[in-house]
């Protein structure tokens, strides 16, 4: 297993009072069924991108502390002029298929995504057991990009359809491929990927910290590539503007993936939800030297996620004691506990930033892992 000592900012620091589909459900979207997917053969302009070594990355693996990878983003700027194009009685049918042989998952990033109301676009695997969407208007956000979860398979299908009031109206280019190679999402092993020793936040340890679990989440970063842990704040004027806190390193952009509860409902090591999701933020403030970054979401935490906005304090005095919720390895959220003081330090990446941290000596329960970066303390 792999130890971290867990460094939090001194400033910044969070102290608390149809049947034969899968939908990969959470974004926003409307579940409607697309049109090429009652095709006998599947249409589509075909991509290809042949899968990096995995043994390489692994290696990088070993030596990388930061946010933990599942995943690396491959180049690619194709818009709609490269789509495959079909006139259909509803409109316009647009479609892409693009695979990448012996990816454990495939995730997009668009910088640009523009669609008025009534055009959709879908993406689910060539053999049509999952799909995402249909994404529509309301997933355009002020910055002009978007992006997706992965799903679990090695060749997908994009496709728009504009309506016949719509045509050459959207606005769609991608800017990445994500391949994955380590296993994301729950049904293909992508959880309990930590070590035995973390302790779930459900079981007894964790009881009396149900507010915090609720403000902590898990967040895709580096082009979504990455995941880190981050907390929704609260701010002096209880507005409930939905800041989130997490550590600069994780490289958060405007097109990042926020899951909320993904968690175990109890004590076992039993698979969390993944259908609580929003996308898009705000770089609020940030700093590599103490490592913070301060987020806005675009979107509020609905009502559903029983979101809690988690208190602060920078007080220089040190805390008694420490606990850290958080999300090792990707995997459902946990908690580690010392019974000790923390001490005042420096941030390990930066040798001159004298007493900006709270440094954990040792944790008692649990341990941090990659992943866990950006985590409350």
């Amino acid at each position: 297993m792999k130890f971290y000592t867990s460094f939090i900012k001194l400033f910044y620091t969070l102290i608390f009072s149809l049947a034969c589909v899968t939908w990969v459900t959470g974004q926003l979207s409307d579940l409607s069924i697309p049109p090429g997917m009652s095709y006998k053969k599947q249409k589509g302009t075909l991509v290809t991108f042949p899968m990096p070594d995995v043994k390489v990355l692994l290696e990088e693996d070993k030596i990388d502390t930061g946010a933990w990878r599942f995943g690396v983003e491959i180049p690619c700027h194709d818009d709609l002029s490269s789509f495959e194009k079909t006139t259909i009685s509803e409109g316009v049918l647009y479609n892409m298929r693009i695979t990448i042989t012996g990816a454990k998952s495939i995730n997009l990033n668009f910088d640009e995504f523009y669609l008025l109301p009534g055009s959709k676009m879908w993406i689910y695997s060539a053999d049509r057991e999952y799909k995402m969407g249909a994404f529509t208007y309301r997933n355009v956000n002020k910055h002009g990009n978007f992006a997706v979860l992965p799903l679990p398979v090695d060749d997908i299908i994009i496709e728009v359809l504009e309506p016949l009031e719509n045509i050459n109206t959207s606005k769609l280019k991608l800017s990445g491929v994500v391949a994955g190679y380590k296993d994301f999402l729950p049904d293909k092993g992508g959880y309990g990927q930590s070590g035995a020793c973390n302790v779930n936040i459900n079981c007894p340890q964790g009881a009396g910290w149900a507010d915090q679990r609720q403000a902590t989440l898990m967040l895709l970063t580096s082009n979504n590539t990455r995941k880190c842990t981050g907390m929704l704040i609260n701010n002096t004027s209880n507005d409930g503007t939905p800041y989130v806190l997490t550590a600069n390193h994780c490289n958060t952009a405007t097109n990042a993936i926020f899951m909320f509860n993904y968690q175990s409902p109890n004590c076992t090591n039993v698979d969390g939800p993944t259908d609580m999701v929003l996308q898009g933020c705000e770089i609020i403030a940030q700093n590599s030297f103490s490592d913070f970054s301060l987020l806005k979401l675009d979107q509020t935490p609905l009502p559903d996620f029983n979101p809690f906005y988690g208190g602060w304090d920078r007080s220089p005095v040190p805390a008694s004691m420490a606990w850290c919720i958080h999300h090792p390895s990707g995997d459902i959220k946990k908690i580690s506990i010392d019974s000790n003081a923390v001490v005042s330090s420096g941030y390990v990446s930066q040798p001159d930033s004298y007493n900006n941290h709270w440094k954990v000596l040792d944790w008692d329960l649990g341990t941090t892992e990659g992943g866990s970066s950006g985590s409350p303390l």
